[in-house]
């Protein structure tokens, strides 16, 4: 008998993210507001801190997640296939991102990034039929799956709240998204699709602050917060989604380069959906741990 459920009934796991998504919504105002409210008493110069230029690497170390279906139209039900538990494909995936930017003036910054491409192989015997829009996959079929995500793009920063040890402000990205999962079946040899890639334009906010730690043995050290959201400027079509929530250590001591270390729960994640029936779901979450050099 086919396992059916509806297209809006949301697991937990992803009740959790929605919560996760509106608390960093409003961590991240209430940071701005801090800002606003209390400027910074330092009369040095923004850029000792905030560097003229940077570059690094971000090690996200996630749990992968998501589903496909292929035969169902908008507002209907039918098979929805789990990466894990319906076909097999490893939760736990360790990805790289590369991070260039430029601040040409105070206010203004200039990025550029990509994650090296990854892919995920699996294979599954199946436990229920699974249905797509061109197959059925019977119980007891062995099938393998892959997955394989990649991304890079550019972005700009206005950051109309900028002071000695923080700043903050809007975003916009334009972001290419390339992922593409496969299913086919071990000994029938049928074989499914679908692909996502698309050039995605995307908004959103982002703060950081940093207070200094007086302690002479430790020179130019601060420690503060941070939080970036990005989000996709096509919800009904695309809906993507990259945030990032945690601590900051800035080493800048005198006349050196200085180095920023986070540490966050990172979060990313695209859902497709058109009316002719297409359905993808791609979503992480985890830690997040990076290194950059401002010069």
């Amino acid at each position: 008998m086919v396992s059916l459920r509806p297209i809006s009934q949301e697991p937990p796991a992803e009740v959790l993210r929605k919560g996760y998504r509106v608390l960093s919504a409003w961590m991240l105002a209430g940071m701005m507001l801090i800002l606003i409210a209390f400027p910074a008493v330092s009369a040095g110069d923004p850029l000792d801190w905030n560097g003229f230029g940077s570059a690094g690497v971000e090690v996200w170390l996630t749990r992968m997640d998501g589903r496909a279906g292929f035969a169902r139209e908008t507002g209907a039900t039918g098979t929805l296939n789990d990466f894990r538990d319906d076909l097999g494909i490893p939760g736990g995936n360790t990805t790289f991102r590369l991070l260039a930017s430029l601040r040409p003036l105070e206010h203004h910054l200039v990025r550029l990034f990509g994650s090296i491409p990854e892919t995920y192989r699996g294979e599954k015997q199946l436990e229920r039929q699974l249905r797509t829009r061109n197959n059925v996959y019977e119980p007891n079929t062995i099938v393998k799956s892959e997955t394989r995500y990649g991304m890079f793009g550019f972005g700009y920063d206005l950051d109309f709240l900028v002071g000695p040890r923080w700043f903050g402000g809007l975003h916009g990205d334009l972001r290419y998204l390339d992922f593409r999962f496969r299913i086919r079946g071990e000994t029938s040899g049928l074989e499914d699709t679908a692909v996502v890639a698309e050039v995605t334009p995307c908004i959103g906010a982002h703060v950081q602050g940093r207070l200094p730690v007086v302690d002479q043995r430790f020179p130019g050290l601060g420690v503060g917060l941070f939080s970036r959201m990005t989000y996709g400027m096509t919800p009904n079509f695309l809906n993507y989604y990259d945030i990032t929530t945690g601590v900051a250590f800035t080493v800048a001591p005198g006349g050196l380069v200085a180095v920023d270390l986070k540490a966050a729960y990172a979060l990313e994640g695209l859902a497709e959906e058109n009316i002719s029936g297409k359905d993808v779901q791609f979503h992480r979450d985890g830690l997040m741990f990076s290194v950059q050099a401002a010069f």
